[in-house]
């Protein structure tokens, strides 16, 4: 079943209107776009849009760490960033966050996932989408979705 949620750029631009703070749990995701964080990635879209690369494993355990860490951290189901000509796409199980990088929050991902400037692990990467990018994308994606 479809669903319907934010991309991180939607969200970032649109909401918290400060750069954008989120971890990928796909690993095919992770690889693309961070090659050197591991093997080399199959760069065929049809694993990079499976929610089967999605390690569930390390995303419960996010989840449960965050619960019991930092329950007042806001999280948001977020679509992962893709090309600007894909209208749909599968919900791999990125979690994007409200934090900025002076919280506990933060630096206690830092320390559990290195920071989005390096590479972690591609069961679960940190990464960052500078509000001035996400306010690019989204101009873009709106402006596809208008000539439509």
């Amino acid at each position: 079943m479809p669903l319907a949620m934010m991309t991180i750029d939607q969200l970032v631009a649109t909401q918290l209107k400060k750069d954008g703070y989120y971890l990928v749990f796909n690993t095919h995701y992770n690889q693309l776009f961070a090659p050197e964080a591991g093997a080399e990635p199959d760069t065929s879209l049809s694993p990079f849009l499976s929610r089967d690369s999605t390690d569930e494993r390390a995303r419960d355990e996010f989840i449960v760490f965050m619960d019991r860490e930092f329950p007042e951290v806001k999280r948001f189901d977020v679509m992962d960033l893709m090309p600007l000509d894909y209208e749909v796409w599968p919900f791999m199980g990125s979690i994007a966050l409200d934090i900025s990088p002076d919280d506990a929050a933060y630096q206690a991902l830092v320390e559990r996932y290195n920071s989005p400037e390096s590479q972690g692990s591609p069961s679960a990467m940190f990464w960052m989408l500078p509000l001035a990018n996400a306010q690019k994308l989204w101009a873009a994606r709106c402006e596809l979705i208008d000539e439509d």
